[in-house]
């Protein structure tokens, strides 16, 4: 009778590493986006309650 092996998947560190670096290489590209996004929602938010404050005189 033969032993029923289960198949599992094992990853060795230097997948996982891998799978890290590219993530962080994402991450790299992603974040200076939402900084610049951030920094436009800023200006335009600082343009509209400027232009809400000049018909107050």
């Amino acid at each position: 009778m033969q032993e029923i092996r289960s198949h599992r998947i094992y990853f060795t560190v230097i997948e996982l590493l891998m799978v890290i670096a590219l993530i962080s290489m994402l991450a790299a590209l992603v974040v200076p986006a939402l900084d610049q996004a951030r920094q436009r929602a800023r200006v335009t938010r600082a343009v509209v309650e400027l232009r809400g404050h000049s018909g107050d005189d």
